[in-house]
Parts: C-alpha cells; sequence; structure tokens
C-alpha cells in the first residue's frame, strides 16, 4: 500500500534513508522536512513495515525528487516503480518533474528513462567524487 508519511513512518524512513547517507536523521529528517509546507514524501508500506520511500519538494509547478529509498530486501519487485507512478499520477500535467541520480547508478537511470525522464545535464563532483546526472519529466506532455 502506498501512503503519505505519518509521524509513526520518521524512524523507519531514517533507517532507510541511512543506506543513502549514514548522518540522514540530520541531513534529511523527515520530522523536520514535514514542517515545509512544499515537502511531501510517500511511503510504501507492506504488512505495517515501510520498505520504500519516495520524498519530494513541489514549488509552483516544479518538483524535486530528493529521495527514493527501497529496503534491499524488497528491490527488483517494482516499488520504486509503483511509488513514481503514484506520485506522477497524484499531480497537476503541467508539473516539470527533476532528480539527480549517481552516474554510475545504471538501475535507477534505466527506471528514470522508462519512466520518460531525460538526461538534460551532468552536475560535477555531486556526490562527493561522483557526478550526477539532472533528469527531466515534463508533465504536459502526457
Amino acid at each position: 500500500m502506498i501512503r503519505e508519511m505519518l509521524p509513526k513512518d520518521y524512524s523507519e524512513i531514517i533507517q532507510l534513508g541511512s543506506l543513502l547517507h549514514p548522518d540522514y536523521s540530520v541531513v534529511n529528517n523527515p520530522e523536520e522536512q514535514k514542517k515545509n509546507a512544499f515537502f511531501h514524501c510517500y511511503v510504501y508500506e507492506e504488512n505495517k513495515k515501510v520498505i520504500g520511500f519516495l520524498s519530494f519538494t513541489k514549488i509552483i509547478d516544479n518538483i524535486d525528487i530528493i529521495d527514493i529509498v527501497v529496503n534491499p530486501d524488497y528491490r527488483r519487485k517494482k516499488i520504486a516503480t509503483f511509488l513514481l507512478d503514484y506520485m506522477i499520477t497524484n499531480i497537476q500535467k503541467e508539473d516539470k518533474i527533476f532528480l539527480e541520480v549517481r552516474v554510475s547508478n545504471t538501475a535507477a537511470i534505466n527506471l528514470y528513462k522508462k519512466m520518460n525522464f531525460e538526461i538534460i545535464s551532468t552536475r560535477k563532483n555531486y556526490y562527493n567524487n561522483e557526478d550526477a546526472y539532472v533528469m527531466e519529466r515534463w508533465m504536459e506532455d502526457e
């Protein structure tokens, strides 16, 4: 089941987020982010456990995906696809979606391309010593 993040989810989101960044609770603390009216987070829940989430900000017609994280035990089961599809289904047609992804993250890049994202630029050393692709999807083309 996919739903909006609730306060009871914070610790599980921090635990999953720590897969991306060891200090996730400091860098992207969901409790603090939730205070921002532009912040949104969808969780994928199975058996009352959060196994994945997608967080993003929406300012006017621009959406910036912050994180998509899936528990390693549940990867390759289309959970990230379901989360992206849910977000895309619930936003307005005139919105643009942006994200950054490590150039080495081939699986994620392939997923985003499958979901009609295009690489529009490269950010040098975005992830410490690794470049990132900036990808974009225009909703009005739907």
